[in-house]
């Protein structure tokens, strides 16, 4: 029986990745960590530009729910380890069996990268094959370079089915999806749109010993420009395809903190005269879980099944408790 949840590039996608995992038993993907840091942006950067190929050359035109679709095609969940079936299964289970998203008018992406162990790449494919839900990346998953994931999130939700809106998730927030659509819905806005739990005040971490140390090479400035945390924001299409234009053009600045760099892009954007609508919705939290949320941050498997039951019985975003 043939089904329109997830469109049928996936496998094709997918099996050029394997292909990509294949050629590192002659060459083991620990090299990208052992190479110096000039060598493994260039082959990251090389591996990424045939990605964007392999995407390129395996359009198709989305589900028909889809294409219909009036507020969102939403993609996708970003796994910051590979090591995550568990969670992974967890949203499948929960809030992946919103109507919206088993219909397919809502599309749902894991953007996973690979591992130095080749087990663990051969399990993530033979997961991918099973689900059909997994976008496999051709580099190996670390925090530095989550900012290309947003890039392939842009250029899936642009070039390969025709999302209105473009969203950022993580494999550990609980989504509310129905009131994702009601509030685009409510703010009825298709351009120049940033979704999210907005930050406008913040500086970088100048620390060396934080997480998100950010030299003053790499950001000179002492404030970053609005942007919405990472837990989950949604960006119009406009943003999106001006952002993969200007990465095929190379005017795309790859900034480490994924968050903060779809800030900073659409910055520029509207310095070059793009109107911006920041919409901060303080019921996203980038932090656990209040009742009434629209998204839970931080949430294991467990809670996110607790969630998902207290939705269904209580029809009330009630968190749970210890």
């Amino acid at each position: 029986m043939t089904t329109y949840m997830f469109p049928y590039y996936v496998p094709q996608t997918n099996q050029s990745m394997y292909n990509f995992i294949q050629l590192k038993r002659e060459r083991p993907v620990s090299n990208f960590q052992t190479s110096p840091r000039a060598s493994i942006k260039r082959t990251c950067t090389n591996a990424y530009a045939q990605f964007i190929s392999i995407l390129k050359s395996h359009l198709v035109q989305p589900n028909a729910a889809c294409q219909a679709a009036t507020s969102l095609c939403m993609n996708a969940v970003i796994t910051l380890l590979i090591n995550n079936f568990k969670r992974r299964m967890a949203v499948r289970r929960t809030w992946m069996q919103y109507g919206p998203v088993r219909s397919g008018t809502i599309a749902v992406r894991f953007f996973v990268g690979l591992h130095k162990n080749q087990v663990v790449n051969e399990e993530l494919w033979n997961e991918a094959k099973t689900y059909g839900d997994i976008q496999l990346m051709p580099f190996v998953d670390y925090y530095s370079l989550i900012t290309w994931k947003t890039l392939a999130i842009c250029v899936f939700g642009t070039q390969v089915v025709s999302a209105k809106f473009v969203m950022k998730t993580d494999d550990d927030a609980f989504v509310r999806v129905d009131e994702i659509l009601a509030s685009l819905n409510r703010i009825n806005v298709s351009c120049g749109l940033l979704y999210g739990l907005i930050n406008s005040d913040s500086h970088p971490h100048r620390s060396p010993d934080s997480k998100w140390y950010i030299s003053p090479e790499e950001w000179p400035d002492d404030s970053y420009p609005p942007w919405a945390h990472g837990p989950g924001y949604v960006v119009s299409n406009d943003i999106a395809q001006a952002i993969y234009k200007r990465y095929r053009k190379g005017q795309l600045k790859m900034f480490k903190l994924e968050d903060v760099a779809m800030g900073i892009w659409i910055s520029d954007m509207k310095k070059q005269g793009l109107e911006v609508k920041y919409e901060t919705d303080e019921r996203i939290f980038n932090v656990g879980c209040r009742d009434g949320y629209v998204i839970a941050h931080y949430q294991g498997p467990r809670e996110m099944l607790c969630l998902w039951q207290k939705l269904r019985e209580a029809k009330r975003a009630n968190c749970c408790g210890d």
